[in-house]
């Protein structure tokens, strides 16, 4: 069980590279062993504009033409801000620490894109773009993986039946199994599960992460109990909130009903519910707090 982060922070307008390090540093001074870049160039729609097929669009990107891989997935700027993540950790002499990418999965990402706009498709619900999506994700994918980086799907668009996941599995599927079975992949879907909980079980992964605190995730709690993990599935336990302030034995004490339900080491993460990209920048680090607090006491009595 590693405590962690789902990858996005405020943006502080500083050079991307005194950007990332300051959230590198923020992440180890309290507690987190898997830290991740903090997003720190755009949202988790608008980064991958440098695909071809997408541009700039009323929601931050459009689908202008055919989606299809980048000629050299190197380039893509999360590979690039994790080789900068990379060598600050080194040159801290922190390089033991783990480090994740994480990408946006193609229902979301093609959904989300082309309610900007779509040229080159017949409409939003074409399935060309969902499939095009995995297809130009899947370099990227493999590239992160290659370079050493633990690798987080994002989805969100799932639990909101944007699309079929399908598509999600279609990108999955062709990742090593390797990386799959070594627990190097995991897919983040926030919301309720509920919906959905039989198809993502079903998918080419074995490592969930899901949300517990807020409004919208509450019957997460009810699902995880009355449902069945897959077997050799585990989860990312969101036990504390990214919005707002939660007094450590608040989240403690969700962590143990959690704890409770799918037993300990079926738990591979904890984590806050999302990503920190819409939360006021002065309450994420005593959210960080608070979170190594809880989860500090949490493990103490294992």
């Amino acid at each position: 069980m590693e405590r962690t982060t789902i990858g996005s922070f405020p943006r502080s307008g500083k050079p991307i590279e005194d950007a990332i390090r300051d959230v590198v540093d923020l992440q180890l001074r309290h507690g987190v062993e898997v830290v991740t870049d903090g997003e720190q160039r755009a949202d988790m729609i608008t980064y991958f504009g440098q695909i071809p097929g997408f541009s700039g669009g009323s929601r931050g990107l459009k689908v202008s033409g055919r989606i299809r891989p980048m000629d050299e997935p190197g380039e893509f700027y999360k590979l690039v801000d994790y080789h900068t993540m990379r060598r600050h950790l080194d040159s801290i002499g922190r390089g033991d620490v783990k480090t994740k990418i994480t990408l946006t999965g193609p229902v979301t990402l093609g959904m989300t894109a082309a309610m900007g706009g779509v040229t080159g498709y017949k409409s939003l619900r074409d399935p060309a773009i969902y499939g095009d999506c995995a297809d130009a994700l899947l370099p990227l994918a493999e590239k992160a993986l290659k370079i050493g980086a633990l690798l987080q799907i994002d989805e969100p668009g799932l639990s909101a039946r944007f699309e079929s996941p399908k598509y999600t599995q279609r990108l999955l599927s062709q990742l090593p199994d390797s990386a799959i079975d070594g627990g190097r992949v995991s897919l983040h879907v926030c919301g309720n599960v509920g919906r959905v909980w039989e198809e993502l079980m079903g998918l080419s992964v074995n490592i969930f992460s899901f949300g517990f605190s807020r409004a919208q995730e509450a019957k997460n709690m009810e699902t995880i109990a009355e449902a069945k993990l897959g077997e050799c599935k585990r989860l990312g336990v969101g036990f504390i909130s990214n919005t707002y302030i939660e007094e450590p034995d608040t989240a403690l004490g969700r962590l143990e009903s959690i704890a409770k339900t799918v037993d300990v080491e079926n738990i591979a993460y904890i984590h806050p519910d999302c990503g920190f990209a819409p939360t006021p920048p002065e309450l994420v680090e005593p959210i960080l707090r608070n979170m190594k607090t809880a989860s500090d006491e949490f493990l103490r009595t294992l």
